[in-house]
């Protein structure tokens, strides 16, 4: 399956059920929109709320899918 090619919303279901090549897709997709809001945000600390940021939409993920 080509995941580059399938909205966010279909990664999202993928990821929610165990499909970490999907939520892979999602963190090349966003990860540079995330690291130019953390620039201006949080530049001292900017890796580690990139990877906050990262961590907490993969645990709302699963959470959401109960």
């Amino acid at each position: 399956m080509n995941l580059g090619k399938l909205p966010d919303k279909k990664l999202v279901f993928l990821s929610q059920n165990g499909d970490r090549a999907a939520f892979e897709e999602l963190y090349l997709r966003h990860i540079d929109l995330v690291k130019s809001v953390t620039r201006r945000v949080e530049p001292n600390d900017r890796d580690d709320v990139i990877q906050e940021t990262f961590l907490s939409a993969f645990l709302t993920m699963q959470r959401l899918r109960k």
